[in-house]
């Protein structure tokens, strides 16, 4: 009898559950939301050369390709962590380049393509100053001047200690 009660309530309760209305709003509160995930804001060279005649920056560019692991471990560690990414918004602005990419591009003016017989665009080419290994990141000063080419993948600490390091250099280095 008891057996067979039990059973009545764990029915009972299962046509509840499946009975509520297909059409009900559930409302998450503010608190039970997942954080927002941060980002770096990568701009394209045209919208960094917009912005620098507003409000001048030093530049971060970094050359990547498609094939290459350790960009792709740079992206997934340094470039994901909220420190780096935050550091790097307010004070940088920050270009993702393809070194392999096929298409011209303008930049200050004049038009960067992938000659046949090279490996590299002629803008990564120009900025890596001929030395092509990827990751590599290229710092610009004010009026993108003055690159400073650092090779090689970056932790979390190296790419805050040499952000750190060019944020005290003054703009005209």
């Amino acid at each position: 009898m008891v057996r067979l009660c039990l059973w009545g309530v764990l029915f009972a309760f299962s046509f509840l559950a499946c009975s509520t209305p297909k059409n009900k709003v559930v409302t998450v509160s503010a608190e039970k939301q997942l954080p927002r995930v941060l980002e770096v804001n990568w701009m394209t060279l045209d919208e960094v050369q917009a912005a620098m005649k507003k409000e001048p920056r030093k530049v971060l560019i970094d050359f990547y390709t498609s094939w290459c692991g350790w960009c792709k471990v740079m992206d997934r560690k340094t470039y994901s962590n909220p420190d780096v990414i935050k550091y790097i918004n307010e004070k940088f602005y920050a270009v993702k380049f393809d070194a392999e990419r096929k298409d011209t591009v303008m930049f200050l003016g004049k038009a960067y393509s992938f000659p046949i017989g090279n490996n590299a665009n002629e803008l990564a080419l120009e900025l890596l100053q001929g030395r092509l290994s990827y990751p590599s990141t290229v710092f610009l000063t004010e009026g993108f001047q003055s690159p400073t080419v650092v090779p090689g993948y970056l932790d979390v600490g190296k790419m805050e200690m040499v952000l750190k390091f060019l944020c005290k250099l003054p703009f005209n280095s």
